[in-house]
């Protein structure tokens, strides 16, 4: 028995050391794994700038397009403006080129058509005869902000507010409860115009609708601040690039998922034990 015990210790032992060189075998193979996958992620976002660097261009392919659209517009309605542009070096996707294109132009339009007054109304207003519309542009990580300024007559909030209820946008009740930027931004709702009349470039049923909806697609968001006589600034805010986007992946019934960061305001961790049931549907309480 003794004999028995002594060999069975003996393996035992011989047992246990094959075990820890496993474990260290196991433990180095694991750092070499994680070494590589290090690499070939460090690789792989290099080769993703590389990529992006070969579809980028700068804005001022765009902004370049401006000036003359500013001074055929503005002499045909008897205007002097000008236009001063800024951040051209700033670099965005080439696919975002032709999608932006016509919101700008649209909101650029806009400002020469609503927003600057003619020479003589100006001039009352103990304003320069000629008006100015600023075109800013600067990169904050992997957005950009894009401005387009004007010194106008600015929005007329009442004048939006009258509008806006006349065409079954906004109810009395409604209209009383909101503020002046609320009001201001029911411009960008479908089919609305303050425009008397229609022009080549009022009123013609195409409203900074198709501006919301163009920015809101590209994962955009669009505002505007506007101080009645004195202009109003639009501020688009924008990716950087449509073509690689940050997304969240989860599954549901199996399914793997994806949905981009931007609509994602938070995200929490709940157990099981928390689920409870509502209208014959799972709930929680938060």
């Amino acid at each position: 028995i003794k004999e028995l015990v002594s060999q069975d210790y003996g393996l035992s032992n011989e047992i246990n050391k094959v075990l820890n060189d496993c474990h260290d075998v196991l433990k180095s193979y694991q750092i070499k794994l994680l070494q590589a996958d290090d690499q070939m992620h460090s690789a792989l976002s290099r080769l993703q700038e590389n990529v992006m660097e070969l579809r980028v261009v700068a804005i001022d392919m765009i902004f370049r397009r401006f000036p003359r659209v500013v001074r055929n517009i503005s002499q045909s309605q008897d205007k002097q403006v000008r236009i001063i542009t800024s951040g051209e070096e700033v670099k965005i996707d080439k696919s975002m080129v032709d999608i932006l294109i016509d919101p700008l132009m649209h909101l650029v339009r806009n400002s020469v058509d609503h927003g600057i007054e003619k020479p003589n109304e100006r001039q009352k207003k103990g304003k320069s005869p000629q008006g100015t519309i600023n075109l800013d542009v600067e990169q904050r990580g992997n957005r950009i902000t894009l401005k387009i300024s004007d010194d106008g007559g600015g929005i007329n909030s009442e004048k939006v507010k009258t509008k806006a209820i006349e065409a079954g946008i906004l109810t009395v009740q409604d209209a009383a409860k909101m503020s002046e930027n609320e009001l201001q931004n029911l411009i960008f709702k479908p089919g609305f115009s303050t425009a008397e009349s229609v022009t080549e470039t009022s009123g013609r049923g195409v409203g900074l609708d198709v501006v919301w909806s163009s920015i809101n697609r590209m994962g955009g968001n669009v505002s505007v601040q506007s101080v009645l006589g004195k202009g109003t600034i639009f501020t688009l805010q924008l990716p950087l690039s449509v073509a690689i986007q940050q997304s969240l992946l989860f599954s549901v019934n199996e399914q793997t998922m994806a949905l981009p960061d931007r609509y994602i305001d938070e995200i929490i961790e709940i157990d099981i034990s928390e689920l409870q049931r509502l209208k014959g549907q799972q709930a929680i309480l938060w």
